[in-house]
């Protein structure tokens, strides 16, 4: 068993003891064995009765000093039953998951939306735990089998969607799940816990956001090489509104799908940004798929996606590998693209059509768990359910899976992967994270000084159709609500 570039497996000595695996560096942890594939990187810190694995990276909102220093922090600040974990974490951006040991045993999280995938299997008689980057490296350590309703699942997704993605935490193993952004997992209990987020009160919201991305990018522009995608959106303009544009080694990028023209509203817009702040701006054609880089993206990836290889290996044709990618990611949990639905509409099938998953027996049987345990987190922290399953499926599955994909080629990063971020965009009222206009995010730009003349997205609300979306959505979701579910299901 081989573990990729930027991958990682921990699990117990015991059980890992009779399987060969190929990896690039290996240590214990905690009576753990980890095992890391090309590039991952890790931070240990061990304190007084607590330590802590950082996988991955961390680029604080709040804070300069090295990640040794923040995980040491972090150790004395967090509860023996990590009930703080949220607070303890709130400024952390990045892409990392962190094993730490207190008086209570093993505990475990990723970043914010979940971009650094764990899966696990946990020992419940040993109170052991095995995570991974990857499901299959739990499976054929155990030699799990595979389950047949997830089979069948994933292949009908696979012929359904080019984008095809997992619900929630399913997996093709019944004991291998993954862990969804905001849980935690804590060794010894047999699921994971979900835990809220720290509330921040604000009289300005966007000022205070507008920070937390320009701290964030001068931390991670301080110690790296950084390729900014542009695109036509409000998500990559407000990126690039939080850059130290001035930075020489900042590069604006565009890539260009195959069958995409180069006259397409992204590239246009792109260039047009570009031209009016005084920076260069460099297209990155996708070219037909090599045999080469498609045997090894297919080693790399668990379920891979035709679709997303030619995102990877534009990057390594134009030579960028060595640079870390700033993406718009996560941004879109604050965009009502689904409007103003009730919590009550929420349904199985409902979910299904607005988030284009396939609908089976085995996807609604995890979706109708999920809601079952989100209603009344819902009404204890007043998190819209919609809002909600943006953050855990849309960021914590599909986005994960893409990014793990990616990682064959390279790292990325992006500045709204931060739970202080994210939790003070949802305390904005609904009608400032609508389309078209997204209050929100043009008074962060104003914010920023970055408001330009080159339209946001031009011409995409202009048809009489777009609009009366957009009203439908946004002003009558008692309406709404009827015509999705009238919409035939995947």
């Amino acid at each position: 068993m081989k573990i990729g570039k930027n991958q990682y497996l921990l699990a117990p000595q015991v059980a890992i003891s009779a399987t060969k695996i190929d990896y690039r560096t290996s240590f214990t942890f905690e009576g753990y064995g980890v095992y890391l594939g090309e590039g991952c990187q890790y931070t240990i810190v061990r304190g007084q009765n607590r330590s802590a694995l950082l996988i991955g990276y961390i680029v604080s909102a709040t804070d300069t000093t090295e990640t040794t220093r923040l995980l040491e922090r972090f150790l004395d600040d967090v509860d023996d039953d990590a009930r703080n974990i949220a607070e303890c974490t709130f400024c952390w951006g990045g892409r990392w998951c962190l094993a730490f040991t207190t008086k209570k045993g093993m505990h475990v999280i990723t970043d914010a939306c979940g971009l650094k995938q764990v899966f696990y299997y946990t020992f419940f008689e040993r109170r052991n735990v095995t995570i991974a980057s990857q499901s299959r490296y739990i499976a054929e350590i155990y030699r799990l089998p595979v389950n047949k309703d997830a089979r069948s699942y994933i292949e009908t997704a696979k012929r359904v969607d080019k984008e095809f993605s997992w619900p929630l935490d399913g997996t093709l193993y019944d004991r291998v799940k993954r862990l969804l952004p905001n849980h935690i997992l804590n060794e010894g209990e047999n699921t994971p816990i979900r835990f809220a987020s720290y509330r921040l009160e604000s009289d300005n919201v966007a000022e205070e956001m507008s920070s937390l991305l320009r701290r964030q990018m001068y931390n991670v522009q301080e110690k790296n090489k950084c390729a900014v995608t542009v695109t036509a959106g409000w998500d990559s303009r407000l990126v690039l509104s939080a850059a130290d544009r001035t930075d020489e080694k900042l590069v604006p990028v565009t890539l260009q799908y195959l069958n995409a023209k180069e006259d397409c509203l992204d590239i246009q817009t792109a260039r047009e940004i570009c031209k009016e702040i005084g920076l260069e701006h460099t297209l990155v054609r996708c070219s037909e798929i090599s045999p080469i880089f498609k045997g090894k993206y297919y080693e790399h990836g668990e379920t891979p996606h035709d679709y997303w290889i030619q995102m990877s290996q534009a990057i390594e044709d134009a030579g960028l590998e060595d640079y870390i990618w700033i993406k718009g990611s996560c941004n879109e949990i604050l965009r009502k693209s689904f409007g103003v639905l009730k919590n009550w509409q929420v349904t199985d099938k409902l979910l299904c059509r607005v988030f284009d998953i396939h609908y089976d027996d085995y996807s609604s049987t995890i979706i109708k768990n999920w809601i079952k345990d989100a209603m009344p987190f819902y009404r204890q922290h007043k998190i819209n359910v919609l809002d909600l399953f943006y953050w855990e499926h849309r960021c914590g599955s599909w986005l994960a899976e893409c990014l793990n994909e990616a990682d064959v080629v390279g790292e990325m990063f992006s500045p709204f992967n931060c739970r202080a971020y994210i939790a003070l965009g949802l305390s904005a009222p609904d009608k400032y994270r609508v389309s078209p206009d997204y209050h929100l995010f043009e008074e962060i730009l104003e914010e920023n000084s970055f408001c330009l003349k080159t339209q946001i997205n031009r011409g995409r609300y202009s048809s009489f159709k777009s609009r009366l979306k957009c009203m439908l959505k946004n002003r009558l979701p008692l309406l709404y609500g009827p015509f999705l579910n009238s919409k035939p299901l995947r």
